[in-house]
């Protein structure tokens, strides 16, 4: 009885946890499109149909602001598989080998976001042209990437875990 009510508070929390990453990765979604996107994108959008705008210069104003924003867009891939996690559990689906390998991505997906993060930093400084990246705000970006490495291992072992638990459920 007690499990039957652990359970059903572990979909409850899960299916609010999925909302909130939900409206966090539209949110994020949102935000880069308006307030980041948009603008660079119309002209790319006017060049194409402007035989006197060279579309080409556009595409490359507009390339150079997604590749700024390429961590941002990493973190939101990692925000968007961390989603459809928690609905696996809200829909009771906890315990299996999948959801630790989905795990394990979410950790990917942060590695990745806090490394170009910090490679941004060591591009943005030659294209300055100065000998050496300040990282003194890097904190952040070296914080995730450990989040992100122990997110994998404990994704790995809810795999391993899945597995033995799959094992036992066939013997008995």
């Amino acid at each position: 009885m007690a499990t039957d009510h652990m359970n059903s508070d572990i979909q409850e929390k899960s299916a609010n946890l999925a909302s909130i990453f939900g409206w966090v990765f539209w949110l994020t979604a949102f935000w880069l499109f308006a307030s980041v996107s948009y603008l660079p994108l119309k002209r790319f959008g006017a060049a194409l149909v402007t035989p006197e705008t060279d579309a080409l210069e556009a595409a490359v104003a507009f390339a150079d602001i997604l590749f700024a924003q390429l961590s941002v867009i990493l973190a939101m891939i990692a925000v968007y598989t961390a989603r459809k996690l928690f609905v696996q559990f809200s829909q009771g689906e906890v315990f299996t080998a999948q959801n630790g390998a989905t795990l394990m991505r979410v950790g990917d997906w942060l590695i990745a976001s806090a490394i170009v993060a910090l490679a941004m930093q060591i591009i943005e400084a030659d294209a300055a042209g100065t000998v050496t990246a300040d990282f003194s705000g890097s904190y952040f970006a070296v914080v995730i990437v450990l989040v992100g490495f122990a997110i994998r291992l404990f994704g790995r072992a809810f795999t391993i875990a899945a597995d033995i638990k799959a094992d036992n459920d066939q013997m008995v």
